[in-house]
Parts: C-alpha cells; structure tokens; sequence
C-alpha cells in the first residue's frame, strides 16, 4: 500500500463474512459512496442479498437520498420483519413528527432495541416484548401466556404473528405448523420466515416437491441465508438449496480510514486476514416429537429417528437430502433441482420449474391497466363529481373482495378456520345400529382427512357424548343429547382453538333431529307454529342466536335405520372435494393470446360441464318478487310460475339437474306436496292452490346435482319424514349437493322492496354468483339480511327474526356455482359493527288506536285481498311494536334475549296481523299476513306466508 495514497486499490478476496465487517466498518466511519459502490458491486452477483441491500439502504441515507433509500429497506423489511436494522434506517428516511415513526419505533423495541419512552408504549406492546424475550429465553410456557394476552389486539402486528407461530412449533405437532404457516404466509406472502417454516412442516408431512418450489423461493428472497440462518443456525438442514456464495475478489479503492478500521494498512505476515468468529446464534426452542409414523420406503421422513426432541441437525445432511428430493421428484413426474455432485462447491442453483396457470391474474391485470390508463388520460373539468352513496360503493368493494378471494372485511376474526364434524354417537347407533355407526364414523374421518387437504382448512371429528372423542379437545362430553348443552359444548371447544389460533370456521351436523336435536326457540310471530325448530344456536357462542359466527350445515337421514341417505351424502361431499381438486382447468389448452383473455376469464367463471340452465318455479301471485330473486343466478326474469304448470307438467327433472333450483311455492305442516297460487288478476279458471311438485316427481341421479333454495313454509321441516313425504329429503336422495329451506312458517314480499324468505334468498344467490361456497354464502346472506333490516328499520321485527331462524341447510357445505377460484374460500368470521335489536309483536292489544280508524282498515283489506282473499271472515290482532318485553302470557325471542345497547322503545308504530284457514281440494291452507303500520296509519310493510 502506498501510504501516501488516500485509497488502497489492492484486489482483494473476501468471504461473505469479511465483506459485511468491511461495509459494517465503513459505515460506521462513515464513508457512504464507497459503501453503496462496493455494495452495488456484491449485489450485481447478489441480487437477492437481505443485508447487503440494507448497507446499500444506509449509505443513500447518509447522501440524503432517503426516497431511494425508503424503497429499497421497505422491501427488505417486508421479506425479514425481524431485521430490527431495517426498522432503524426506515426511521432516519421519515420526518421528525411523521405519524409512521410510531408503528417502526414499536417494532424496533418489540426486537429488543432501545426507544425514547419506552415505557409509555401500550400494554400489548410491552406484553409481547415480554413474550418474546422468555420465548429466546427457553420459557415457551411463559412466553405463551404473554403472547395468549396480546393475541387479539396485535393480531395484525407481523412479529406477533412470527412468534405465534414460532410457540406453535416450539409446542405442537407438524399439522398444526402447517395450517398456520400456510395462514400467515397468505397474509404476509413477502415473509420468508413463514414460508420456511411451511416448507419445513410440508417436507415433515410427505409433501417433498411443494417444500422445494418454496425453498427455492426463499433462497431467491433471502440469497445470503440471514432468515434461515437465524432460525436454523449456520448448519442448516437445506443450505444446499441456497446458492453458494464463494469468495469475493474486492478490487474497489477502499479508503484508508476503512482499512485502518480493518486492520490492513499494518505490515503483516503476508497471511490472510480472517474475520473474528461469531458469536453463536441464539438458538429457538427445539420442535416436539411428533408420534411414530410409517413412510414409504422413498419418503425422505423415513430417514427420522424418534428422539427426545427433533432439532435442525437431526435432519438428513443437505447433500443426502436434496438427492433424496431429486429422486423423489423424478418418480412423481415434476421438474426437480439438478441433482448435486458429489462436491459440494460443484452444485449449480437450479429452481423448481412450476406450471402455474396465471391466465386470471393476467386478466385481472389486464382490466386494472385499462382502467388506470383511461383515468390518467381523463382530461379535467371543472364539472362537480357525483355524489355516489356509501353504500354503493361498499358493495362495489365487497365484489372486488369476492372475485379477488379476499372476501374478508376489516371487521373480522382471522384465525385458523377449522371444520367442526359433530354428532352424537348414541343417537347414531340408536338410529342405524352400532355396525352402521363404525361405517360412518370411517366414512367421517375419511371426509375430515379430505377437508384437510384444502388449503386453509383443517377438520375434526367431535361426537359430543363420547369422552374419548371430546378429550382430545380437553373436554367433557355432554350427558343428555340436549342441544343447548351441545351449543355450550362449542362454544367451549372454540376457547380451545383460540389458544392455537383456531377458531370453529364452519360446523357439519351429521344426522337428523332424531340424532342430533333442533333448537326449539319461541315463536316470534302469532301464527300457527309453538316453536321453531332451529340450528342458528348452534352458530354462535352467545345467547343472540340471530347473528352467526359461523356457517351451519346439516346431513340429514330421514327417519327409520336405513343409512343409506346419510352414508350417500357423506361420501358425496368428499367426492365433491376430490373432483374440484383435480378437475380439468381449460385455460391451459388456450394459447396466451391477448384476445382469448376474456374467453379464458369466463372458463375459469363459469362450470362447464354438466352446467345446464337455472331452475326457477313460483306460486303465479307471486311472480313479481320472485323474478327480482331469482335474477341474481339466472340473469334472466324467465321464471316458471304455478298455474299454469301443475304437477302433472313442470319439467321436474329440470329441477333435479340445474346447477340452482329456486323454489317459491306454498308448503304445508302435514303435507309433501308444494303448491302454486292462482293470480286471480291473470289466471281467472282453475284451482287456487295447484299442486306444483310431489316428491314422487323427482328422479334419482348417481352424480352430485346442484342447488335448492325453497321459501315454501314448512319446506325443511323433516323432523319424523322420510324422502317419499319431504321434498327437501327427496332432493338430497336424488343428489342434490344442498337444500335451504325453513322448518315453519316463512313469510316474504309480494313486490319490492324484498322483505323476509325473499330477501334472505337475493342475499343468498347472490353470493352464490359471486363464488361463495354454499354454507358461506348463507352465512353472509344472513349477516346482510340483518344489516338492511336493521336500515330500513333499526330494528328486527316478529317475520324478519322467524326468516332468520328457521331457515336451515342440509347436504354439502362446500357446493359452488361459480368457478371464480380454484380453491374453496376460507371462512373469516364477521363481526357485525351495528347493534342487532329485536322487537316483541306478541301484546296484543284490542283494536287499532282511533287515529287510524276505519280509513286505515279499509287500505289494509284493500292491499291484502289479492293475496288473501275473504277477508271478511279473517281474524285480526293488533299490537305494538316495543323493544322491551318481560314475556307476559306469551312466549317471544325479545323476552329471552338480553342486548346492550338497545334503543328506546319506538311508540306509535302497530302490526296488524291477518289469519285465514282456505279449503281447497279437501286440503286446509293456513294463511298469514302481517301489516306493518307508521304512527299515523300508513302501511310501510307487508309480509305474507308461504
């Protein structure tokens, strides 16, 4: 070295390691130009270098490039959020006061950094700083209950997240790891550490090829291994798959000051400066033994010894492994990594070849920049902007949510979704026999293994009465088949997933109400019906049955010991799962040819085989608002009506092969039958009440059919039925993938707006068009059912209430419509932001008030003839609307259900309630309305029964 010369220009050959203490050194100094060339020079070999790219970061700051800067560190960040460096030189590049300080500032003390006023930040904060520190510490237990404390208000916190998961693996089995890496990689996709920790679980469980598609993903990420190295130690059991980082000829001029720093500008020995040892890694708290497990003889978990804990370096060497890999590859027929010779130094970093169908992102793409692109070449006017309502442009979103598959409002719980399979297993065996019930149980664990295998979904088997199904919760079983025990049951069984980061994300009833019983809620309205027969309890942990926190779906089996209904529909909806998993995509015959995108789009939307048109079929007085209804599937207001189609001549089978089959006929208590209604306006001849469909009409079909929605009074109730006088059975028999249906009497609109079975049926369909599952689109339908009621009227009267409650599913929870993704959605449990409040119509009182007089009677008959002919010698009650009821002389869902946050009682408004029992063809049709009337008399509501 010439020690007149301010720079030393000697070529240099420095290791990794020697090459981050030199940045490190002439950073610190500062000489930042020449930390940002040398670093540019390692990055252009690098490019996926976490560190280097941080040293770049923090020279630009100290040459005032803070923008530059921001960008690159932001990004690093993203792929590491424990870089708690990262976090500092984000901080120099934000303005003094800036309000994004505060979230970095959090971050840098929750890693263990020094902050000003660290002790004002917020509990959660300083409980999870605290989770943490035992968790490094080797205190998992004591890290846990910090971090159980914290759970729910940091859940959107990335490292809460991390270390959630890190508690996970340090406690629980490899499924478990799974399911949540796979959950929180979804949610930060950039996170390495995620995606490590999936891969590790993934290669645990058999699944070698996906673990080193993601591997390879991380390794380009993170090429200098920082994440891994931090988790797994230097020897980690995948280093082979990271590229190797040989040695790095360093022939920029360093500065004086910097090889001062380093120790070269004194006269030495002529031997290689090595840089000091590193401190040892603090280790993570090793991961437990999973149970012994036979593999296949190719399988690279076979090569595992069971031990007293399973840590990194028990794991095969990475050359063993990552041979083991290729071969494993090879047979299953997928592109693998290039198999390593036998030096290592030799190997050549080679990633996964994936065939990944991106024709719908493409398209997406494709729409987002022609609108972007028109919206820039908009010119500017001085026009005013128009005023488009809230609510519009909410719904908007939500279906850009939807067809994005993140339909997941802010509002909402976002733990690990997981199938409840729930049954009692005396009922079963009372009903079919204790050898039916062992083919069932096999039939359910096959199903819960299948539901498994969705991505995001996991399931689980609870026959609440049997301890030994129940224990593997912790939990007692219940000792009566009683279903508010067994809603208590679940709402326990949900305390215990919370734990996890779980949650109950859907419950599948499997038997009828002779096995597992109905709720018998109070009856909301004054009509025939004692109680309603109800699963919405079973939806949700507290006493509000009228808002679920959950889907619900029921596997009927029709009276009798005969299984085969029950058996059929279990190992239908697993087919279903089995066949949407591997179902032919068209879109990868179609060349990548801009102008086939659409055609593509609408493959990839809509089923194509066996997708026939939609099924529709009302009463003919009802054909106004079932045409509204029924226009959100079909698309169309053609909608079949009864008369003038009878039994003898509607197109049944039509109805048994249509992916959607919606029905709006009248049903009765002690009939199978549906029935039509004549529109005496435009059908003046002929019965009243035609027989629109008998069970005996629809045929049986070997493959899953599609969709019933019915608002037919009664048209769920099978309780003591069979499939030959039910048609909700019948259909589930002729393989129809679900039914909804109401249990009693339902009630709905004769015009818009659509109130009641109505309403809750456009929700439904609605959503179904959207690409909703079936269960989950009902879920939601119920939750916007509520939200518009609670709107128009701030609050939930005897029919809204009754519609909510007395609708049910049966069959596939899983069914879709629409193809508009691949995979099955997961569930995120809402949180319904308004207060939900029911009012008693029960107190009846002994006449209208005399301000509305017989004016006000005389439009109610008026309205209600059409629909409810002979109302002379109708009954009529009267009462108040009232929000607070102490259920006197009379039995009502107010009186039982104690909310918050109701408002006062609303005097002035009445309901009129109308009943008639009309005799036709020897059959008694009971029929309601219920009028709904302002202070001052005007009608402002009409519901009818089906």
């Amino acid at each position: 070295m010439n020690p007149k010369s301010e720079l030393s220009s000697a070529t240099k050959t420095l290791s990794r390691e020697q090459f981050c203490q030199l940045l490190d050194k002439a950073i610190k100094i500062p000489q930042p130009r020449f930390v940002r060339q040398a670093a540019a020079a390692w990055l252009g070999l690098y490019p996926g270098d976490l560190q280097i790219q941080g040293y770049m970061a923090a020279a630009q700051v100290y040459e005032g490039k803070k923008d530059q800067a921001a960008e690159i560190i932001q990004k690093v960040i993203k792929i590491d959020p424990e870089y708690r460096e990262g976090y500092e030189i984000l901080l120099k590049c934000l303005p003094e006061g800036s309000p994004e300080r505060e979230p970095l500032l959090t971050n840098i003390y929750l890693l263990g950094g020094k902050i000003p006023l660290a002790a004002q930040q917020p509990e959660w904060v300083q409980n999870l700083r605290a989770a943490r520190l035992s968790f490094i510490n080797q205190q998992v237990s004591t890290a846990e209950k910090y971090l159980q404390k914290v759970l729910g208000i940091a859940s959107d916190n990335v490292l809460c997240a991390i270390l959630h998961l890190e508690i996970t693996r340090a406690t629980s089995d490899t499924q478990a790891v799974h399911n949540l890496s796979s959950l929180y990689s979804q949610r930060w996709p950039d996170c390495v550490l995620f995606s490590l920790y999936l891969a590790e679980a993934q290669m645990e469980l058999g699944s070698e090829v996906l673990a080193v598609n993601l591997l390879h993903d991380c390794a380009a990420k993170d090429a200098g291994g920082m994440v891994p190295t931090r988790i797994w130690g230097k020897q980690s059991p995948y280093k082979s798959l990271w590229p190797e980082i040989s040695d790095f000829e360093f022939n920029l001029p360093i500065p004086s000051s910097v090889a001062a720093a380093m120790g070269w500008n004194q006269l030495g020995t002529g031997e290689t400066t090595q840089a000091p040892r590193p401190v040892a890694d603090i280790r993570r708290p090793a991961r437990p033994v999973p149970p012994p497990t036979e593999y296949p003889a190719n399988n690279v978990n076979a090569q595992k010894q069971a031990g007293p804990s399973i840590k990194p370096q028990s794991k095969p060497t990475p050359q063993k492994l990552h041979s083991q890999l290729y071969e494993n590859a090879l047979k299953n027929g997928i592109p693998a990594v290039e198999k390593p010779e036998k030096k290592p130094e030799d190997q050549i970093f080679k990633p996964v070849k994936i065939n990944l169908n991106t024709s719908v992102v493409l398209d997406a793409a494709q729409k987002a920049v022609s609108t972007v692109s028109s919206l820039i070449k908009r010119e500017k006017t001085s026009e005013s902007v128009e005023d488009v309502p809230i609510s519009k442009v909410k719904e908007e979103l939500a279906q850009v949510a939807i067809n994005l598959d993140q339909a997941r409002k802010y509002s909402s719980d976002d733990r690990f979704p997981v199938m409840v399979i729930l049954s009692i297993r005396a009922g079963l065996e009372k009903q079919f026999g204790k050898q039916t019930m062992a083919v069932i149980d096999t039939e359910l664990k096959s199903l819960s293994v299948s539901i498994g295998r969705l991505p995001e979904w996991s399931a689980r088997v609870f026959y609440v009465d049997d301890a030994e199904s129940t224990g593997k919760a912790g939990l007692a079983p219940i000792g009566s088949a009683d279903p508010w025990k067994i809603k208590l049951f679940l709402t326990d069984l949900d305390k215990v997933f919370a734990k996890k980061g779980e949650m109950i994300g859907s419950l599948l009833i499997v038997g009828g109400p002779e096995v597992v019983p109905f709720h018998r809620l109070p009856n909301p309205t004054d009509d025939l019906d004692d109680e309603v027969l109800s699963d919405s309890p079973y939806s949700t942990r507290d006493s509000n049955y009228f808002v679920p926190e959950w889907p619900v779906s029921r596997i009927p089996g029709g009276k009798g010991p005969d299984a085969g209904l029950l058996l059929e529909q279990i190992r239908r909806i697993a087919q279903s799962i089995v066949n949407r998993k591997t179902k032919w995509n068209l879109n990868m015959w179609l060349p990548q040819i801009p102008f086939l995108n659409g055609f593509r789009s609408l493959l990839g939307q809509y089923q194509v085989f066996g997708n026939g048109r939609m099924f529709g079929y009302t009463a003919e007085i009802w054909k106004r608002s079932s045409q509204e209804v029924f226009v959100q599937i079909n698309k169309s207001t053609s909608i079949l009506s009864s008369p003038p189609l009878d039994a003898d001549t509607v197109p049944a089978m039509q109805a048994v092969m249509a992916p959607v089959s919606y029905f709006n006929l009248h049903g009765l208590v002690d009939s199978g039958e549906w029935y039509g209604q004549r529109d005496m306006a435009i059908t003046t001849t002929g019965p009243d009440y035609p027989v629109a469909l008998k069970p005996e009409d629809l045929a049986r079909s070997t493959q899953e059919n599609g969709i019933v929605y019915s608002e037919a009074c009664y048209g769920g109730h099978i309780s003591g039925k069979g499939e030959e006088n039910s048609i909700a059975l019948k259909f589930l028999a002729t393989g129809s993938a679900c039914v909804i249906a109401s249990t009693c009497t339902s009630y709905g609109s004769v015009t818009t707006p659509l109130i009641g079975a109505d309403l809750l049926g456009y929700y439904f369909l609605k959503h179904l068009d959207a690409g909703m599952a079936a269960a989950e689109a009902l879920y939601q339908a119920r939750l916007d059912f509520i939200q518009e009621m609670q709107r128009r009227q701030g609050y939930l009267d005897g029919e809204d209430q009754k519609t909510l409650i007395s609708f049910v599913m049966y069959g596939n929870p899983f069914a879709i419509v629409r193809n508009v993704s691949s995979r099955i959605k997961t569930i995120h449990r809402s949180i319904l932001t308004s207060e939900v409040c029911p009012v008693c119509t029960k107190d009846f009182e002994d006449e209208l008030p005399k301000r509305m007089g017989d004016e006000t009677m005389a439009k109610i008959k008026q309205v209600v003839e059409p629909y409810l002919p002979g109302l002379n010698s109708a009954q009529m009650h009267y009462s108040r609307i009232h929000t607070e009821c102490n259920g006197k002389n009379h039995s009502c869902p107010t009186s039982e259900i104690h909310l918050k946050g109701k408002p006062q009682a609303r005097s002035g408004k009445m309901v009129v309630s109308i009943s008639k029992a009309i005799n036709s063809d020897n059959r008694i049709h009971p029929h309601f309305a219920r009028v709904t009337l302002d202070g001052k008399g005007k009608m402002v509501k009409l519901a009818v029964s089906r």
